[in-house]
């Protein structure tokens, strides 16, 4: 269990059987604050995005969360497909994504879901660009899978963004919804693999769940490095009778080849 999430529960026991409830919130607070300053003398803590000593993440790293986003293209002989990130992978921006997918001392959901709330939003600024048709069904808005090695570990990444997608959509009034339609075959991890070999394999990498017949959908991963997991997504969104119009991603990998 994480240190602050066992500190909050070892809190919640003793201050609901000694405190009113009107005082347990401040005193918790205060008892995570002292844990968190013992804690950073024994094992120093780091911010996850730039490296700043004595704080987990920094107001210039949570601040990247609300970056405003940036429209794009994913080329394609077959369609090109538009696309909305928060930045470049690198820098402070990586090292977050790095750290939500695999330090499990670390609780980056609150910064996940903020910044799944600014592709969203910034899907809305660029709708002129990147537009979805929204008639009177909800956008189903589509996490991209991952192994099922991240899952065991319960470091799924994908849905959390999308949560925030959703709901940066429903306050503009657009309808909206999480659908976890995607699934990703045994043995199909593109980790190490060049651009080229992952856009010949794609069709084989991903696959639909269920029947999406009608349905207009824009899928979310954290990072675009070739496009080809986007691109798969879309194959099999379609396949499964949706409509596929937009990816949106925390960052995209800016190389020679990235988009190509």
């Amino acid at each position: 269990m994480h240190r602050l999430a066992l500190l909050d529960e070892i809190t919640a026991v003793y201050y609901t059987r000694t405190h009113s409830r009107q005082t347990w919130h401040a005193e918790r607070m205060k008892a995570k604050q002292l844990l968190q300053e013992l804690v950073n003398v024994v094992a120093p803590t780091a911010c996850a995005g730039c490296r700043k000593w004595d704080t987990p993440l920094c107001a210039e790293c949570r601040q990247l969360a609300r970056t405003t986003a940036e429209a794009g293209i994913i080329d394609d002989p077959k369609a090109p497909m538009r696309s909305v990130t928060l930045g470049r992978y690198a820098g402070s921006l990586r090292n977050l994504i790095l750290a939500a997918k695999h330090d499990t001392s670390r609780d980056l959901s609150d910064w996940l879901w903020d910044a799944g709330y600014a592709l969203g939003a910034g899907w809305l600024e660029h709708r002129s660009i990147v537009d979805v048709p929204t008639g009177n069904k909800p956008i189903h808005v589509v996490p991209a899978p991952s192994q099922w090695t991240r899952a065991w570990r319960g470091m799924l990444i994908t849905p959390t963004i999308a949560d925030g997608v959703a709901q940066a959509l429903r306050s503009a009034e657009v309808p909206a919804c999480v659908v976890p339609a995607l699934h990703q075959k045994w043995g199909s991890s593109q980790a190490g693999l060049s651009g080229d070999q992952r856009r010949q394999g794609r069709g084989e990498s991903i696959s639909a769940l269920i029947n999406v017949e009608g349905a207009n959908c824009v899928l979310v991963d954290d990072v675009i490095t070739t496009g080809a997991t986007m691109l798969a997504g879309r194959d099999a969104l379609e396949a499964a009778g949706g409509n596929c119009f937009v990816a949106l991603s925390l960052a995209v990998v800016h190389n020679e080849n990235s988009h190509k």
